[in-house]
């Protein structure tokens, strides 16, 4: 169990550490993106590798909004059919079921 709590603690400062790691590469990232967008430049060769600026479009998320918007033109307007449809579909939605064990309110050592 000593082990497991240590762990724990381990784990949460490098967690912290990451954060703010990868908080200063999503804006590096941004930065660049954006730069290169400006520039209009698609490519640039480094030493190691290469930098790659790639535009796509994407269809968006599956979602509760999405599937309602989807089923009111299937159903050419029509609300009640459109809400009745998704009546159904949350009534018969599966649940899930997790078991999770967690670690919460010590102090640091030597922290008092």
């Amino acid at each position: 169990m000593k082990d497991w709590v240590e762990l724990k603690q381990q784990l949460t400062s490098a967690r912290k550490d990451m954060k703010i790691l990868n908080s200063r590469e999503k804006q590096l990232k941004e930065y660049i993106k954006e730069y290169m967008k400006n520039q209009e430049i698609d490519k640039v060769n480094l030493k190691g590798g290469k930098v790659t600026l790639k535009i796509s479009q994407k269809s968006g998320s599956f979602t509760k909004a999405a599937v309602q918007h989807g089923l009111l033109v299937y159903f050419q307007g029509d609300e009640v059919r459109t809400e009745a449809a998704m009546t159904v579909i949350q009534d018969n939605i599966q649940t899930t079921h997790s078991e999770i064990i967690s670690l919460t309110g010590l102090k640091k050592a030597g922290s008092d």
